[in-house]
């Protein structure tokens, strides 16, 4: 995660585990149990909303550094959407539980990764919310 000094980073890593997926391979679909948070390493995913009549709806595309899944990591629900890999890409997954572990190890880093999450999902509501006016003003 960008900012983590590299002590943290370091700490941080011994709880992830490492996952390649090939261009076109699904990383998660919607209705999937599952409460992994991913990081992008290389590669791009794209995350789209299955539609009636076998129809997507492109949601976000994520790049290296940035990270997707956390809806399901934070609230341990269902995955909302679909996760593909747009080209090769190699990711760091961690889950839950793993994170739990480190938090009871180190609640200062863990309060760092949450405040990265947070911060991070305020930047992608202020882009629907602007994203929702510009619908509504048509």
């Amino acid at each position: 995660m960008h900012g983590l000094a590299a002590k943290g980073i370091e700490a941080l890593a011994t709880h992830l585990r490492e996952l390649s997926v090939a261009e076109g391979g699904r990383i998660f679909s919607i209705g999937d149990l599952g409460d992994e948070l991913f990081f992008i390493r290389r590669g791009r995913v794209h995350v789209y909303l299955p539609l009636p009549g076998g129809k997507l709806h492109h949601l976000a595309t994520f790049c290296r550094g940035e990270f997707f899944g956390e809806m399901a990591f934070l609230d341990r629900a269902v995955r909302s959407a679909d996760a593909v890999a747009a080209k090769p890409t190699e990711l760091y997954v961690l889950s839950r539980a793993e994170f739990d572990a480190l938090a009871a190890d180190d609640q200062l880093l863990a309060a760092l990764v949450f405040e990265r999450l947070a911060r991070g999902i305020a930047q992608r509501l202020r882009v629907t919310n602007t994203e929702l006016q510009i619908l509504e003003d048509r």
